[in-house]
């Protein structure tokens, strides 16, 4: 039978239960929101910008998971065992207060010998037996089952792969929830799945001038004042990254991110392109590591002006694979526009003449495409640096021309990513990464291209007597 409220009150259990708040911080409303959204879809990708408490809700996440639910597991990742420590075990809120202390009831917790929420081995243990586990991706994988909710703060800084395969399909498959936290980067495997329309994560993206960006008392959380002084404190880059939340904004590393800011589009009038029967297409090789062979098309025309550009209209690229893919592309884009092999120029890197496929050919993969009928020039090494000036110049200056089609775009997108190296603090060395996910490869494939036709308007030191191309039109 059941106790009367009156019963109940002379135990002392309703006033325990007014008095005694679990979670001990209010909630904004969009923060409110998305909690409720975890409990009913379960998988969450939260970008939203600087100071708005993302990171700080998937802490309120954590703790509220271990005390409404007795004996939960909660892995709560960030990208080095470093931020773990700075940002939560010794993390101090505006007031000072202790960061875990701030968000729920101290009476839930078991503190360590000194008083502290994160005991030595960084676990926050609740007096209810649920436990989160502080973890740093840079420690290496970290396995388990039996997890109830996996929180990944910054997940754009780390390798998500390695949660992706194992850890996160675990808890997926016993009803457990992900909250995956971040800002974006242009080339992190976050950004890829933020921007996948068939995940299975309910996306949330709030940036600083989005009407949901309000306080408790709904005061916009930046003013355009505010906005217009943190402009002058960082780069466009960081500044559309970290506080637009823009997905496609190439990092304050990217080697060719702000040419294609200022490149220019060739105009198909809302027509197929269309490549006439007696036009040269032009194909620029790289041939890449571990085999990474990328390949960009281009046809010489002249503008209004009777100035002539290089229009680039397809990209192709593709790992793992012999030669004989490649002239298959070749065969199958020539049929397609109704052309023969005497309207292709094959654009090669030095190297071409040298490099081989292994156990699939005993020639070259020059003389590999000449006995398949292609023309071929195969060009000079150059400085990296050099081609590089040139294949920027020339897509600034609008020597080259892209159409915009789903190849072209998608080999932009992967240009951009395409960086300088920097040290551990994040200081540009200003020495371009070579092998990281073919970005380099493409690009070189690129600069193939550019310094094919505008080396010696760029580089040569008598750029009057030496302008245009190294072909004739």
């Amino acid at each position: 039978m059941a106790r009367s409220r009156k019963h109940a009150s002379v135990l002392g259990l309703i006033e325990v239960e007014s008095t005694h708040k679990k979670m001990v911080v209010d909630l904004r409303t969009y923060q409110d929101n998305l909690m409720k959204s975890l409990y009913k879809d379960k998988y969450i990708m939260i970008c939203w910008c600087r100071r708005l408490g993302k990171d700080y809700l998937g802490l309120y996440a954590s703790c509220k998971q271990c005390t409404d639910v007795p004996n939960s597991l909660v892995y709560y990742i960030l990208p080095t065992k470093q931020q773990a420590k700075l940002i939560i075990k010794e993390g101090k809120t505006e007031e000072r207060e202790d960061i875990i202390k701030s968000i729920v009831n101290e009476e839930e917790l078991i503190l360590d010998t000194k008083g502290n929420a994160v005991h030595h081995d960084y676990r926050i243990k609740f007096k209810n037996g649920s436990i989160i586990v502080l973890h740093g991706a840079d420690s290496g994988s970290l396995v388990g089952t039996g997890v109830d909710l996996i929180v990944c703060s910054e997940a754009a800084l780390f390798n998500l792969d390695d949660f992706l395969s194992y850890l996160i399909p675990n808890t997926i498959k016993i009803g457990g929830k992900v909250l995956l936290i971040s800002t974006p980067r242009l080339g992190s495997k976050f950004n890829e799945m933020f921007l996948d329309e068939d995940s299975i994560y309910t996306k949330s993206l709030i940036n600083a001038i989005s009407p949901e960006a309000v306080d408790l008392e709904g005061n916009p959380v930046y003013t355009p004042e505010q906005l217009e002084l943190v402009k002058k404190l960082m780069s466009e880059e960081k500044y559309n990254q970290e506080y637009l939340c823009d997905m496609l904004q190439h990092n304050e590393l990217s080697i060719y991110g702000n040419s294609f800011k200022k490149a220019q589009y060739y105009d198909t009038k809302g027509l197929p392109f269309h490549i006439g029967s007696m036009e040269k297409v032009f194909v620029s090789f790289d041939l890449g590591m571990r085999d990474y062979t990328s390949m960009w098309f281009a046809v010489l025309r002249q503008d209004k002006k009777m100035k002539q550009k290089l229009v680039v209209f397809k990209h192709y690229s593709m790992s793992g694979v012999p030669t004989n893919h490649f002239i298959e592309v070749l065969d199958k884009f020539t049929e397609e526009n109704k052309l023969n092999k005497n309207n292709m120029r094959l654009l090669m890197p030095h190297d071409g003449a040298k490099r081989m496929d292994t156990g699939t050919a005993l020639v070259t993969r020059v003389a590999h495409y000449k006995k398949a009928g292609f023309e071929v020039t195969v060009q000079s090494a150059a400085s990296v640096i050099n081609a590089i000036e040139v294949c920027r110049a020339s897509i600034q200056n609008h020597d080259v021309v892209f159409v915009d089609n789903e190849s072209v775009r998608q080999g932009i997108q992967m240009m951009k990513q395409y960086e300088y190296m920097s040290d551990s603090s994040g200081q540009n060395l200003w020495v371009p990464e070579h092998g990281r996910k073919g970005f380099s490869d493409i690009a070189d494939s690129f600069e193939e291209m550019t310094k094919a036709f505008y080396w010696a308007k760029y580089i040569k030191e008598n750029k009057k007597n030496n302008k245009g191309s190294v072909f004739k039109c």
